[in-house]
């Protein structure tokens, strides 16, 4: 499970976990909380927000799921994001 979240129009958005558990039923997760990459401590008003979120985006994943490329590569993935938009498909589409 991968959790993407960064202010949308300067609030900060929650994915409850409990939601998420029931979203991904029946399957299990690896651990309780997956992969997360939290941005909402990034201000979305600064002009700065889009390529200091990107920066971030790309340590986040290669941190992230360096460890878990080493083995077979997984064969789902449950994704929720919330986000301004750009930042989505960038998310998405993966960096580089």
């Amino acid at each position: 499970m991968v959790q993407f979240k960064a202010k949308i129009g300067g609030k900060a958005v929650a994915i409850p976990a409990p939601d998420v558990f029931t979203a991904v039923a029946p399957r299990y997760l690896e651990d309780d909380q997956g992969l997360i990459i939290d941005l909402s401590q990034l201000d979305d008003r600064n002009p700065s927000f889009v390529p200091t979120a990107v920066a971030e985006i790309d340590d986040k994943l290669r941190s992230l799921l360096a460890p878990r490329m080493k083995g077979d590569p997984p064969w789902h993935i449950s994704l929720f994001a919330f986000g301004p938009i750009s930042l989505l498909i960038y998310y998405i589409s993966g960096p580089g």
